[in-house]
């Protein structure tokens, strides 16, 4: 999975790198690991927030698990051009062999090696269960994704 995962970003970023238009003000799609293998749709709606879509799967020895994140993405300025602190707040519903609702923050690192192309990585920060109720805080669940304007 890892290298399919690898070679989808080596395509995109090939693509992406003759392109010329900025990702502001548009759509825009991604790939992503960590904890589970997913894909994501967004939209930009300024130079700071971005608003979309996960759908991912997790496969276990013993079970599958589809999920479902909408979410909210804020890019600060940190002082560098094309890098931005990356929080993330998404709303992960999870249905299969376990069903689970959670609200998760992430922080990270977002950096756009050209005009259309975009990686990123960070951890989760904190994990607010509803079913069923825990809380998790610290550096959990580390990931990294690729997004691409559209």
């Amino acid at each position: 999975m890892k290298t399919v995962l690898s070679i989808l970003v080596a395509t995109f970023v090939l693509i992406g790198a003759t392109q010329s238009t900025q990702a502001q003000g548009g759509f825009l799609i991604g790939v992503e690991t960590g904890q589970v293998l997913g894909a994501a749709g967004m939209y930009q709606i300024n130079d700071v927030i971005q608003v979309g879509s996960g759908l991912g799967l997790q496969i276990n020895e013993n079970s599958n698990v589809f999920y479902l994140s909408p979410q909210a993405r804020f890019l600060l300025d940190i002082g560098m051009a094309q890098t931005h602190l990356m929080l993330d707040a998404q709303l992960r519903l999870l249905f299969g062999d376990q069903s689970e609702s959670a609200l998760v923050i992430r922080a990270g690192l977002q950096h756009w090696i050209t005009k259309r192309v975009a990686l990123y990585g960070g951890f989760g920060v904190l994990n607010i269960g509803f079913d069923p109720s825990f809380t998790s805080f610290g550096f959990l669940s580390p990931f990294v994704g690729a997004q691409f304007a559209l």
